[in-house]
């Protein structure tokens, strides 16, 4: 069950398995660019989608003092939390926003057991700190982690927070992502064929994602005009297992998106299905960023041309089938 923390609302949701997923070896290091959303504070509400949710309550999103919880001792509770925003945004001296946050509860738990169920703290307190309720106030330019970490099981999620004094303190790029760059938790990305000048949006009718027209700079190494594309948040698995979400947190009809065959994708409400598990890594040999999915289907995203859709196919690159390439939101502080 999901608790999803709002400034106003709390919202319990079934969710559901899949399939097992296949290993992937996955980067942690943080690259040197640091990535942002273009518009982080805004807030984003839970929504249905493509599996059933059940509204079980909701109540209060300010926490209390204490936990009414009685349960025994040892077992786990709190499955996993998740920060639903890619990045913040704490202007010096403005406090910012309640984080939205999904917790997810083992299956006969659930969120009138706890009255608290996180904590938060910076990493930083000389750049910012924060109160109970997750709200970051900056006191200087620079970066800062913001965890949230549950009062049983002690599961936790992170979000950077980008201070600055004016706008101008840096500078956002949509840049295609290099052999040396490695991928970070609350990525920003798209999914692009810059040799056709097109990006995937959230559109998945006929289960393959629709196409729109994106600019790009001389060599393409920079997308400058991202249209309508559609732009993931990267996640890690919230039981730990191999690969990648990909979320679109401003969908309404489902946000994960998953992989349910080879050529067919869709989007789900819950990350709790494998089928919504990514594996995407830097393949040498082939000198392009891969990206399939974590389960047994096969086939890597390609951009079809004759469709103009993007898919999973089990393909070689030919005119027509061209494998997709990854455009990350960077912010470079001046």
């Amino acid at each position: 069950m999901k608790k999803t923390i709002t400034l106003s609302l709390l919202a319990t949701t079934l969710l559901i398995g899949g399939c097992k997923p296949s290993p992937k070896k996955k980067s942690s290091s943080s690259s040197i660019e640091v990535t942002s959303k273009e518009s982080p504070t805004s807030q984003i509400d839970s929504s249905s989608g493509a599996t059933p949710t059940t509204a079980a309550s909701s109540t209060s999103a300010i926490p209390s003092s204490s936990s009414t919880s009685s349960v025994t001792p040892g077992s786990e509770i709190i499955e996993g939390v998740f920060i639903r925003m890619a990045s913040i945004e704490a202007k010096v001296g403005v406090k910012t926003q309640t984080p939205i946050v999904d917790v997810y509860y083992a299956e006969g738990h659930s969120s009138e057991e706890f009255d608290n169920p996180l904590t938060w703290d910076t990493d930083n307190h000389s750049i910012a700190i924060c109160d109970q309720y997750g709200r970051v106030t900056a006191s200087s330019k620079g970066i800062v982690t913001l965890t949230c970490t549950s009062v049983v099981d002690n599961k936790s999620a992170s979000v950077k927070v980008y201070c600055y004094n004016s706008e101008s303190d840096f500078e956002k790029a949509w840049k295609r992502m290099e052999p040396t760059d490695t991928l970070t938790p609350g990525d920003q990305l798209i999914i692009a064929c810059p040799q056709e000048n097109k990006a995937a949006t959230d559109d998945c009718s006929g289960m393959k994602l629709h196409s729109c027209n994106v600019t790009f700079n001389a060599d393409k190494s920079v997308m400058t005009n991202p249209n309508n594309a559609a732009q993931f948040v990267l996640g890690t698995d919230y039981k730990g297992r191999d690969g990648y979400n990909l979320e679109v947190p401003e969908r309404e009809d489902g946000t994960y998106l998953a992989c349910t065959n080879e050529k067919k994708v869709s989007f789900f409400d819950t990350p709790k299905a494998t089928s919504n598990l990514w594996e995407i890594e830097y393949n040498s040999d082939q000198s392009c960023w891969d990206m399939r999915s974590a389960t047994t289907i096969d086939g890597w995203m390609m951009y079809n041309k004759n469709i103009e859709q993007f898919a999973p196919y089990q393909s070689s690159e030919t005119e027509f089938m061209i494998v997709m390439t990854l455009y990350r939101l960077t912010r470079t502080f001046k």
